[in-house]
Protein backbone atom coordinates (compact mmCIF):
# COMPACT_ATOMS: atom_id res chain seq x y z
CA UNK A 1 0.00 0.00 0.00
CA UNK A 2 1.18 3.42 -0.97
CA UNK A 3 1.35 5.84 2.27
CA UNK A 4 1.75 9.57 2.95
CA UNK A 5 2.72 11.51 5.79
CA UNK A 6 0.93 14.17 7.47
CA UNK A 7 1.41 16.45 10.15
CA UNK A 8 0.43 15.54 13.64
CA UNK A 9 1.30 16.96 16.68
CA UNK A 10 3.82 15.28 18.85
CA UNK A 11 1.85 15.69 21.87
CA UNK A 12 -1.07 13.59 20.40
CA UNK A 13 0.68 10.92 18.63
CA UNK A 14 2.79 9.97 21.59
CA UNK A 15 -0.34 9.86 23.75
CA UNK A 16 -1.66 7.82 21.17
CA UNK A 17 1.77 5.47 21.49
CA UNK A 18 1.40 5.52 24.86
CA UNK A 19 -1.75 3.32 24.66
CA UNK A 20 -1.10 1.28 22.05
CA UNK A 21 2.69 0.99 21.69
CA UNK A 22 4.09 -0.74 18.48
CA UNK A 23 0.25 -0.78 16.95
CA UNK A 24 0.33 2.86 16.94
CA UNK A 25 0.41 3.18 13.00
CA UNK A 26 -1.87 0.41 12.37
CA UNK A 27 -4.63 1.94 15.21
CA UNK A 28 -4.63 4.98 13.58
CA UNK A 29 -5.14 3.92 10.09
CA UNK A 30 -7.87 2.12 11.60
CA UNK A 31 -9.36 4.45 13.30
CA UNK A 32 -9.14 6.98 9.73
CA UNK A 33 -10.59 3.81 7.80
CA UNK A 34 -13.80 3.81 10.16
CA UNK A 35 -13.89 7.44 10.07
CA UNK A 36 -14.20 7.40 6.30
CA UNK A 37 -16.50 4.02 6.29
CA UNK A 38 -18.82 6.11 9.09
CA UNK A 39 -19.00 8.91 6.54
CA UNK A 40 -19.22 7.40 3.28
CA UNK A 41 -22.69 5.71 4.67
CA UNK A 42 -25.20 7.19 3.15
CA UNK A 43 -26.83 9.41 4.49
CA UNK A 44 -30.81 10.39 4.52
CA UNK A 45 -31.90 13.48 2.19
CA UNK A 46 -34.05 15.75 3.41
CA UNK A 47 -37.76 14.54 2.54
CA UNK A 48 -39.72 15.92 -0.27
CA UNK A 49 -42.26 18.85 0.64
CA UNK A 50 -46.14 17.50 1.71
CA UNK A 51 -45.75 14.86 3.53
CA UNK A 52 -45.62 13.79 7.96
CA UNK A 53 -41.75 12.91 7.35
CA UNK A 54 -40.79 16.66 6.20
CA UNK A 55 -42.68 18.38 8.38
CA UNK A 56 -40.46 16.83 11.44
CA UNK A 57 -37.40 18.07 9.44
CA UNK A 58 -39.04 21.59 9.29
CA UNK A 59 -40.15 21.39 13.01
CA UNK A 60 -36.64 20.21 14.08
CA UNK A 61 -34.93 23.32 11.84
CA UNK A 62 -37.82 25.84 13.48
CA UNK A 63 -36.89 24.64 17.38
CA UNK A 64 -32.98 24.99 15.91
CA UNK A 65 -33.28 28.85 14.39
CA UNK A 66 -35.52 29.33 17.60
CA UNK A 67 -32.73 28.17 20.03
CA UNK A 68 -29.64 29.10 18.49
CA UNK A 69 -28.48 25.25 18.54
CA UNK A 70 -29.65 22.38 17.17
CA UNK A 71 -32.97 21.00 18.24
CA UNK A 72 -33.32 18.29 20.32
CA UNK A 73 -34.91 15.04 20.30
CA UNK A 74 -37.11 15.37 23.43
CA UNK A 75 -38.13 19.24 22.08
CA UNK A 76 -39.00 18.15 18.79
CA UNK A 77 -40.87 15.44 19.52
CA UNK A 78 -43.47 16.82 21.74
CA UNK A 79 -43.76 19.59 18.71
CA UNK A 80 -44.81 16.69 16.36
CA UNK A 81 -47.30 15.70 18.83
CA UNK A 82 -48.41 18.45 19.09
CA UNK A 83 -48.78 19.01 15.74
CA UNK A 84 -49.99 15.28 14.80
CA UNK A 85 -47.47 13.68 13.83
CA UNK A 86 -47.13 10.07 14.48
CA UNK A 87 -44.73 9.54 17.62
CA UNK A 88 -42.53 7.30 15.85
CA UNK A 89 -42.61 8.76 12.70
CA UNK A 90 -41.09 11.70 14.92
CA UNK A 91 -38.43 10.13 16.46
CA UNK A 92 -37.20 7.96 13.08
CA UNK A 93 -37.05 11.19 11.04
CA UNK A 94 -35.33 13.56 13.89
CA UNK A 95 -32.51 10.38 13.57
CA UNK A 96 -32.17 10.99 10.12
CA UNK A 97 -32.72 14.98 10.53
CA UNK A 98 -29.73 15.13 13.14
CA UNK A 99 -27.59 12.86 11.50
CA UNK A 100 -27.67 14.99 8.38
CA UNK A 101 -27.08 17.96 10.28
CA UNK A 102 -23.65 16.72 11.61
Amino acid sequence: METVSIPVPAELYFAVFSICEQETNNKICQILQEFVNKKSKKQPKRPKKGGKTVKVWEIADNITKKNGKKADRKSVLKECISQGVNPSTALTQYSYWSNNKQ
